[in-house]
């Protein structure tokens, strides 16, 4: 029932440009899939008062942004 104050690291390196080995869509990538799966989770689980901090990496680790927040 608490809200969550979390920071997400999530791979942007280059592997993630390869493409998806699955019959329903050949075109997506491991990203686009990635991207989409966390995109449905904060849809679906996140409250309003929940926080996300969102890091990438490749070479080096980038802070993409922050407070993200669930107003559904």
């Amino acid at each position: 029932d608490a809200s969550l104050d979390i920071d997400l690291l999530f791979d942007r390196s280059g592997s993630m440009n390869e493409r998806m080995s699955s019959d329903r869509d050949r075109t997506a990538t491991k990203y686009t899939v990635a991207k989409a799966g966390l995109v449905t989770a904060i849809g679906e689980h996140f409250k309003p008062a929940d926080r996300m901090r969102l890091w990438e990496f490749n070479e080096g680790v980038n802070c993409v942004g922050g407070g993200f927040t669930n107003s559904a």
